[in-house]
């Protein structure tokens, strides 16, 4: 389902188990120095402060070549949530086949906050592995706050750029969440 693109890629990630469903509206961009997933991660770990957590897979569109891209790596502030002691920020990352003018790639992310709903449905791991479905996300908007934050710590500039990505999706509990339609973008050296 295109809903526009920008940095080569679709402005939602789509479902897992179809890879029609809009699920996640991209919110991050991390442009400059990056050359692999890996660097940008470390990037996530070591200045935001998220690490491994568990989280069902979704892809990016790509659309110079046209292909679907299942996230690179998932972080997050906590490795799950659990109702009422932890909620979570949480990151599907891809790095896109699109490069900036000095040739480095373009990592793209929906950042969000999760909260514990229970047992309420199934998802599944890259492996194809049913996991449960006890967290969704509520917020686009402010999780985006702590990689804003450490890109100042590290002196990267940070720019707010308008994308309208505004449609609200499906969570595992059938409420709807939608977007600011804002995307932080980072430039690193």
């Amino acid at each position: 389902m295109p809903l526009g693109t920008r940095w080569g890629v679709e402005l939602f990630t789509a479902s897992n188990w179809d890879g029609l469903t809009p699920k996640d509206p991209i919110n991050v961009a991390i442009t400059g120095s990056f050359e692999d997933a890996g660097s940008a991660l470390r990037f996530l770990r070591e200045e935001v402060g998220w690490g491994s957590c568990w989280g069902s897979d979704q892809f990016v569109c790509q659309v110079r070549p046209t292909k679907a891209h299942r996230n690179d790596d998932q972080l997050a502030s906590g490795a799950i949530t659990f109702y009422p002691l932890v909620d979570r920020d949480h990151v599907r990352v891809y790095l896109t086949d699109e490069t900036t003018p000095t040739g480095k790639r373009v990592l793209v992310a929906p950042v969000h906050h999760d909260r514990w709903i229970g047992l309420k449905a199934w998802t599944w791991t890259r492996s194809g592995v049913p996991v449960p479905a006890w967290e969704v996300a509520d917020s686009f908007d402010h999780s985006r706050k702590p990689v804003e934050d450490a890109a100042m710590r590290r002196g990267y500039q940070s720019d707010w750029t308008w994308i309208g990505n505004r449609l609200a999706v499906r969570q595992a509990n059938d409420r709807y969440v939608a977007g600011d339609g804002w995307v932080l973008v980072v430039s690193t050296p």
